[in-house]
């Protein structure tokens, strides 16, 4: 049995009531989503990869080989893009609450390293 990450994130529930807690505004932002995660992986790069499945079965050719290098780096930049939009809707939120502290969830995986720069990109904004 496979344990699913989307699931409401009882972490940002318990920062949320630490700080309301404390006396300060909260806004949940859960980017952990099933349409976040659709946005991850688009329609299309989940029918390339379902096209080169057979191969993956019998050992892959040199060309699909090449084809799923080339879906990979679609998926880099699908990734890459995701996380800027991500990164102008935290930043938009941080400034319409004038918050003084962020917590935000994003995906396992490939999302780690959008955790940590997205907090890094809103600072920046803030301060030019």
């Amino acid at each position: 049995m496979l344990a699913s990450s989307l699931f409401p994130d009882n972490g940002l529930a318990s920062l949320a009531g630490t700080l309301l807690a404390a006396g300060h505004r909260v806004k949940v932002l859960d980017f952990n989503t099933v349409s976040v995660m659709g946005r991850l992986v688009p329609r299309t790069r989940t029918e390339s990869l379902s096209e080169l499945l057979p191969a993956l079965a019998r050992g892959p050719t040199q060309e699909e080989l090449a084809r799923l290098l080339q879906i990979n780096a679609e998926l880099e930049m699908d990734l890459t893009i995701l996380a800027e939009s991500l990164l102008e809707q935290l930043c938009a939120e941080v400034d319409s609450v004038g918050a003084d502290f962020v917590g935000f969830k994003l995906w396992s995986g490939d999302g780690f390293s959008a955790s940590v720069s997205m907090p890094r990109g809103c600072a920046a904004a803030s301060l030019s």
